[in-house]
């Protein structure tokens, strides 16, 4: 295990209790855990794989059909339980003479419907023969047909090059499905493609929502099918207000607080804007999740309104792992007269860039964007001394229970505390849960992974993160046949309690926040063979230590990073700002000097589209809604006295 390196400034949204439709700051109350949520169910999903005349071809001295139906059969092998499954497969009827087309773009046919047992999936897979054409836009349409009509729903696409059909255009097709308001995803895979047809994959997945995973040759087919299928099955898709960042500051697009879902190509960057009140502190987060064999920098630029560079914070996806979150916070003055150019309030443009990388997919973006009011008071509890341990694991009772890990932050499985919870991780996922932890608690967990003869050895890896999505402690082994604990030599991975005052202590201050910390378990690196299949993985968790209040502020943080469970907890708030004259990020560079002293211009009005709560009306209002919050909170006191007397009569 390890510490982060980088300091987290992050911020926790959680609910107050409200009085006429303002909040009363004042109020601290402890942290409730949330409530229980239903257990999640895999996505039915149906497999359209190509069986065009083109796959007789070989790749790597085999021929790429061969290739697709062993990718196919260790997929619907290592499916989860519970996994509905179908499969359907276009251009083995007909031949590819120009006489036969016409028949040939209509030769789409369902050999296994949804929910079919996997291993007949396996075995219709072997007696298919390659001959025709490639209608994928009429295969997109018979697909989504045959799945259910409600509901999330995924297709796994796999060919080896372009439509030889359209009209329809595949890509047409999917804009048509996405517009009738399917919930539906299409993840394609490009088996040994050509330029035209990797746009044309891609740009089906873009339309609905889905994801396009690369395999330049045989060897990578198997791993990018079973990526592509593991998303679709557990609803892989990153959780977020859907948005599409501006192509310079001029254009930058703006952001609520809360979460939000882009798309970054490699070498891109977009730009997105933010309102920061005087006397507030910001906070952004940057997370991209992508297979393995993907080294990526990701860096999050930020700019003062008048165009001055001010800070910088990046992080590096290694190939080996699967997340990498850049994270920044800054303070802005509670009075800008005199305050340097990066710490005045109004606008601020933020930067985001996918730098030094070879990969060719385009990746899901998640972005955090979160405003902390400014303090009232400080919580009454005495701050820890500097030598309080972590918490300490306790064996959790109960039974265990059978769950369905997320593939992302935002589509993260919520766990209702402490207990025990299993699943199966399959070869290059990384699975995500989240646990609710309060004021004055803390996250214990260890990881299990049984004895399995015959398995073939992965690298397994355990890592858990804070509400803001920044890298806390991690462990990793090596698991074969035998069992396997993680972590290694300790009891558990573990967490220190949350308290306010962490913030004075460097190795503490990543604990200093209330609200969902995660917890991700990883299957396979780089190097790990991939035959070596799934990893059956029981999660024990132990949220330990006694609720406590936490600070007072002077506005109400309602769901400000929109991290609040589905039934808040009522406490009086995340955690209070930093000083205005707080340093930037150890990761970045210090503000710019220099600069002309500008008047920063007033703030626009709020997107019109935007989530309207109690933070939405106090962030973006004037000082006359900050004078009236004291005369609100008076009213509510006299109101309170006369119906105490009146009950009295």
């Amino acid at each position: 295990m390890k510490p982060s390196p980088t300091v987290l400034r992050a911020l926790v949204a959680v609910s107050v209790s409200v009085t006429a439709g303002w909040a009363a700051p004042a109020a601290a109350v402890a942290v409730a855990a949330p409530e229980p949520v239903p257990v999640p169910v895999p996505v039915p999903v149906m497999i359209v794989l190509d069986a065009s005349g083109s796959m007789r071809a070989e790749a790597g001295g085999r021929s790429k059909m061969a290739a697709a139906k062993d990718a196919v059969d260790a997929l619907v092998s290592r499916a989860p339980e519970g996994a509905r499954l179908g499969l359907t497969v276009y251009g083995t009827g007909t031949g590819s003479a120009p006489a036969e087309k016409a028949r040939g773009c209509e030769d789409v046919r369902v050999v296994r419907p949804v929910g079919t047992d996997p291993r007949a999936i396996g075995r219709a897979v072997r007696d298919i023969r390659p001959s025709g054409y490639t209608p994928i836009g009429q295969a997109l349409r018979v697909a989504a047909a045959a799945l259910p009509a409600e509901g999330p729903r995924s297709i796994v696409l796999v060919s080896d090059g372009e439509d030889t059909c359209a009209p329809p255009e595949p890509c047409e097709v999917a804009e048509e499905l996405a517009g009738q308001g399917v919930d539906l995803r299409v993840h394609t895979v490009g088996f040994d493609v050509d330029a035209a047809t990797r746009r044309q994959l891609t740009c089906v997945a873009r339309a609905t929502g889905g994801t396009y995973t690369d395999a330049p040759d045989a060897a990578d087919l198997s791993a990018a099918l079973g990526q592509a299928g593991a998303r679709a099955l557990r609803d892989y898709d990153p959780a977020g207000t859907p948005v599409e960042g501006g192509a310079d500051p001029a254009t930058a697009t703006p952001l609520r607080p809360g979460a939000h879902l882009d798309r970054l190509g490699p070498g891109q960057a977009k730009y997105y804007s933010v309102e920061v009140p005087a006397g507030y502190t910001a906070y952004a987060t940057a997370s991209l999740i992508l297979p393995l064999r993907r080294s990526e920098l990701l860096r999050i630029t930020r700019y003062a309104a008048e165009g001055t560079e001010c800070v910088w914070s990046q992080e590096v996806k290694h190939a080996a792992g699967f997340v990498g979150s850049a994270v920044m916070s800054w303070p802005v003055r509670r009075d800008p007269a005199g305050a340097p150019v990066c710490e005045r309030p109004g606008r601020q443009v933020l930067r985001v860039e996918r730098l030094g990388t070879t990969a060719v997919e385009e990746g899901p973006l998640e972005l955090l964007f979160g405003l902390e009011p400014p303090l009232l008071d400080r919580p009454s509890p005495a701050p820890p001394a500097p030598s309080t341990p972590p918490v300490t694991f306790t064996e959790p009772a109960g039974q265990p229970r059978r769950v369905l890990g997320g593939g992302s932050f935002g589509a993260a499985a919520t766990l209702d505390g402490s207990g025990v919870y299993t699943d199966t991780v399959q070869y290059g996922e990384i699975v995500f849960y989240r646990v609710w932890v309060g004021w004055g608690q803390g996250l214990a967990y260890r990881v299990r992974f049984p004895d399995s003869p015959g398995r073939a050895a992965t690298i397994v890896r355990a890592t858990t993160y804070n509400p803001l999505r920044d890298e806390l402690r991690w462990d990793h082994e090596v698991y074969g046949e035998s069992p396997v604990k993680l972590p290694r030599g300790s009891d558990a991975i573990i967490t220190y309690p949350v308290h306010y005052d962490n913030r004075r202590s460097f190795v503490r201050d990543p604990y200093r926040l209330p609200g969902w910390y995660y917890i991700a378990v990883g299957n396979g690196q780089e190097r790990d063979r991939e035959d070596a299949g799934s990893a059956e993985m029981r999660l024990e968790v132990s949220v330990a230590g006694d609720p406590e209040p936490g600070p007072r502020y002077a506005a109400v943080p309602a769901d400000i990073l929109g991290s609040a469970p589905a039934s808040p907890p009522a406490s009086p708030g995340a955690s209070p700002p930093a000083s205005p004259g707080a340093s930037a990020p150890p990761s970045g560079r210090e503000p710019a000097s220099g600069g002309p002293a500008s008047r920063e211009p007033a703030p626009p009005p709020p997107p019109a589209d935007a989530a309207a709560g109690p933070l939405s009306l106090v962030s973006g209002a004037g000082p006359a809604v900050w004078a009236g919050v004291p005369t609100a909170l008076a009213v509510a006191v006299l109101l309170t006295v006369l119906l105490v007397r009146r009950r009295r009569r």
